[in-house]
Parts: structure tokens; C-alpha cells; sequence
């Protein structure tokens, strides 16, 4: 998927509906538990819902992630 860059306000809100129009089914978000318990990614897994995208969540990233970490992102992509 080419590299698209959408600035606006609830712009993660409407991510789903663009996943959608490509075509996209599956989706793997990439994170840290903080950003993930503090709610701020809501809106977006809404989106993914209400437009019926699967998405998988990858909260084990850390700051200067290690070696290791990226390995459990990508086992975790490939499940």
C-alpha cells in the first residue's frame, strides 16, 4: 500500500472506512500499552469495527525497541 499521510481533525476515525475502500481486510496495530491504555487509539479500532476490518493489537513495544521485540511483532503478524 502506497504511503498516504491524512492530517485532519479524527482522522484515525476514519481509518476504517479507508482500509475499506482499498480493500483491506486484516489489519495489525503496532504500539505500547500506555498509548493503548490510555484510550487514545479508540476511535480508530471504532472505525475498523463498524467497518467490519479484523485488526490484531501488538502492545509489547518499548522505547529503542529491541531485537527481540520486533520478532514478537512479527510472529505476532503472522498469526
Amino acid at each position: 500500500m502506497p504511503t498516504r499521510i491524512i492530517f485532519e481533525n479524527n482522522s484515525s476515525g476514519k481509518l476504517g472506512e479507508i482500509l475499506e475502500k482499498e480493500n483491506k481486510k486484516n489489519v495489525l496495530v503496532v504500539t505500547d500499552k500506555g498509548v493503548l491504555n490510555a484510550g487514545l487509539l479508540n476511535a480508530m479500532f471504532q472505525s475498523f469495527d463498524n467497518s467490519n476490518i479484523s485488526y490484531g493489537i501488538f502492545d509489547e513495544v518499548e522505547p529503542n525497541p529491541k531485537s527481540s521485540t520486533i520478532r514478537k511483532g512479527v510472529q505476532k503478524l503472522s498469526e
